[in-house]
């Protein structure tokens, strides 16, 4: 009786929300749209084909700084995209908290282990170097081990009073110990081998450099460790029971789907005590089908009552399983929930102030430039008066074979006049005096024309 009350649950489920629009927006990654019929639902999907060897899943860290603050998810993507790096679309990611404010879960980008903790009893996603997603649970530890002694440090750039922890560049680079603490500072030789460079002594400041860790004790501790300069050590970082080859890692509250079914309650599942957190807000979750091939991001908008109210857990396990997920994960949610395309926002962030600034974010990107081509380019403007003692900084926009527009500061036009007197540098023009102007742009093979009238007294 309760699996035929759930299959006419989720059969309404689906009469109701229609997918109203599908678009290619990267290789093997689709942006869809679903609305609901019976009432204001809005919710957009990315939809990527994990067997596309063209595309990757990492994980983004707000500012590239752990406790250093948010970013939104737009932001952080243009960041990224203006540093060479290709972002078809992104959601945000983990809750945060502590103080200073950051992502409270494990987190992998790029195949490093970014955080570590190992307290939390809270469902994380990752996903391998060769696509292959998964979620569970995954205790970080660390293990220092120096001539016969051995030591488990179960914090990796977790910014908070602990008796021990390890800290790399992404904790900030002036890093400080405070009082009550010994550090110690260790450079990288090779592999996971280390050597002592120094101690740290509390209230001093250190400029942390990519090949260093620092290894922070509580004073009253440090009597029991005994590490000299010149000292060699080995520092192996795991995620127990975690799969080899992790390329990404991000944590959320709770699972949603298990072996595409959900709890019949999320009371008591990681902690939930809540029934106001179940209930309809915004939300984001990750999913993937059950033969591994195919990732879902979504995000459902909420607290608008013309545009979206919003989803329960159950209703969004529901509807990820429709879209055929075997396993999904909840996101943070309400103001939080951010999806992108490139860098555009497709959905309706509810904080009136618009996009919230996040601590980190699950994005889908391309491998290498294969989409970094433009295939069209066109000035924003066809005519334009401008006044003559200002410059003008010319806009306009290069776009790629899936129609959407590039951001990367290393791909640009060259544009020239041929008016002497009016003087084109990269991409702002300058008048020496009332003129008229065409403006020309060319990128390879692409080319367009701007016209310009350089007046006085333009405001």
């Amino acid at each position: 009786m309760r699996t035929l009350l759930t299959l006419l649950l989720l059969s309404t489920l689906l009469l109701s929300q229609e997918l109203v629009s599908t678009k290619l927006v990267g290789p093997g990654v689709y942006y869809k749209i679903y609305q609901d019929n019976s009432q204001p639902l809005f919710i957009t999907v990315l939809e990527a084909d994990l067997n596309n060897d063209s595309i990757m899943v990492d994980v983004g860290i707000a500012n590239d700084k752990i406790g250093h603050g948010g970013e939104g998810t737009s932001k952080m993507v243009h960041r990224k995209s203006m540093n060479g790096e290709y972002i078809i679309g992104a959601v945000n990611g983990d809750f945060f908290g502590g103080r200073p404010l950051q992502s409270e879960n494990n987190s992998v980008s790029s195949g490093k282990i970014i955080k570590g903790v190992s307290y939390l009893n809270r469902t994380l996603f990752g996903i391998t170097r060769d696509n292959k997603p998964f979620t569970g649970k995954f205790k970080f530890n660390a293990t220092i081990k120096w001539g016969t002694n051995s030591y488990n440090v179960g914090s990796y750039n977790r910014l908070a009073k602990l008796e021990s922890g390890l800290f790399d560049y992404h904790s900030g680079n002036i890093f400080r110990v405070d009082s009550d603490y010994t550090a110690y500072l260790m450079t990288k030789l090779c592999d996971n081998n280390y050597v002592v460079d120094g101690v740290l002594k509390e209230n001093s400041e250190i400029n942390l450099k990519k090949n260093q860790l620092v290894w922070r004790v509580f004073s009253s501790y440090s009597a029991d460790i005994v590490l000299n300069t010149g000292d060699k050590l080995s520092v192996d970082f795991t995620l127990e029971d975690a799969p080899e080859n992790i390329y990404a890692m991000i944590g959320g509250l709770p699972y949603l789907v298990k072996d595409g079914k959900r709890p019949e309650t999320y009371i008591g599942v990681e902690g939930l005590t809540s029934e106001r957190f179940i209930s309809y807000n915004p939300r984001t979750a990750i999913g993937f089908d059950k033969s591994e091939n195919k990732l879902y991001l979504v995000a459902v908008d909420g607290r608008n009552k013309d545009v979206s109210i919003g989803i329960s857990l159950y209703d969004l396990a529901d509807f990820l399983i429709s879209l055929g997920c075997d396993d999904a994960l909840n996101f943070d949610g309400g103001g939080s929930t951010t999806m992108t395309v490139r860098d555009s926002i497709v959905n309706h962030p509810s904080d009136k102030t618009g996009e919230r600034s996040t601590h980190n974010s699950l994005y889908i990107k391309t491998k290498g430039n294969i989409t970094k081509e433009p295939v069209s380019f066109s000035f924003n403007e066809k005519n334009i008066n401008a006044p003559s003692a200002n410059k003008l900084e010319l806009q306009y926009t290069l776009r790629d074979k899936w129609g959407c527009k590039i951001v990367d500061k290393n791909v640009k036009p060259i544009f020239y006049s041929k008016n002497k007197f009016v003087r084109v540098k990269k991409d702002t023009v300058v008048a020496k005096r009332d003129e008229e102007a065409e403006i020309i742009g060319i990128y390879k093979t692409l080319r367009d024309t701007m016209k310009v009238k350089f007046l006085p007294g333009i405001n």
